[in-house]
């Protein structure tokens, strides 16, 4: 697998090795939305690869520095020009010279601390890549891009009590929620039931969705600017119609057919990615009764091998 990056007189390809029992993840990239399928790698792996560089139409290319760097970066999709690198690795593979024909080279970074996951989301990104640099002089440089994917499994939490929500108003309504659980992997299922002890209000519906907020903090010069994005991943209808006292209803909420990634608390004091259980009551009058808790969600397990399809589009060529 290969990405091309064509220049008047030279071409750039980059690929992985040792990737056959690799899974992969598709993206589209750039204005023409073609689907890309990325390699998935966990912290800890080695990335190697090899790069070819043709030279084209027997022409030369003088060169003062040739280097492989792996990187990885948070940028914003609202101040695309600064872009913040949390970890890097440069290698020079060949130093002043002239490329003619077909150069090969070859990369291996050794076991990489790659604690966060790739993400992208609506205002950030937070990619992985193998870059390319031709430096030619002092105002000329070549750089091509190979994006991969990461993924990281954790261990299940060791206590993972139940929770109780309490939705009350006065004396009219006293709704009890109790959720088995609080934290959940990827494909797990929420399960719960609820009760309704007193209700004198008249409901015509009740449901629940799960919210995905997204905060993004951008510094520009001295202001902090903090933005927040929520996103409606599902919705589930529990109860259609008047409930009475002594209801009990059950929940069962499956989470594997839904695009989620894991919570991500704090990525690098930049972006934070939280999923909400909300809880909408809608009376007869059309008036709305809002309860949401958060849930804390992680990954036990790698996709099986087979392309996942990424909707929203990622572009990788500079």
């Amino acid at each position: 697998m290969s990405m091309f990056s064509s220049k008047p007189f030279h071409q750039i390809e980059i690929s992985f090795t040792n990737v056959e029992n690799r899974q992969t993840i598709n993206q589209t990239i750039g204005e023409s939305k073609e689907i890309t399928p990325l390699f998935i790698y966990s912290s800890g792996d080695n990335i190697t690869g090899e790069v070819k560089i043709k030279i084209k139409n027997s022409k030369k290319l003088e060169y003062r520095n040739i280097s492989i760097a792996f990187i990885g970066q948070i940028e914003l999709t609202y101040d695309p020009g600064n872009p913040t690198i949390f970890i890097t690795e440069k290698v020079l593979v060949a130093k002043g010279g002239i490329l003619t024909g077909s150069n090969d080279y070859s990369f291996n970074f050794q076991r990489k601390r790659m604690r966060y996951e790739s993400y992208k989301g609506t205002n950030v990104n937070l990619r992985y890549f193998v870059r390319v640099i031709i430096d030619r002089n002092i105002s000329t440089t070549y750089s091509q891009d190979k994006d991969f994917w990461v993924m990281n499994v954790m261990k299940p939490p060791l206590e993972n009590p139940p929770i109780n929500i309490k939705v009350g108003l006065k004396s009219d309504l006293n709704i009890d929620i109790t959720l088995e659980q609080l934290q959940f992997h990827l494909t797990d299922v929420i399960k719960g039931i609820v009760n309704y002890y007193i209700v004198k209000i008249q409901f015509k519906s009740m449901g629940l969705s799960i919210i995905k907020r997204e905060i993004t903090k951008s510094n520009s010069g001295m202001n902090q600017n903090i933005f927040t994005e929520n996103e409606t991943i599902a919705k589930f209808e529990i109860m259609d119609g008047a409930p009475v006292q002594g209801d009990k209803i059950p929940i069962r909420f499956f989470l594997r057919s839904l695009n989620l990634t894991p919570t991500f608390p704090q990525i690098n004091n930049i972006f934070s990615v939280r999923y909400f259980l909300n809880l909408v009551l809608v009376d007869k009058k059309e008036k709305r009764y809002f309860r949401e808790t958060e849930l804390v969600l992680y990954r036990n397990t790698l996709p099986e091998k087979k392309t996942i399809l990424i909707k929203k589009e990622l572009s990788s060529d500079k």
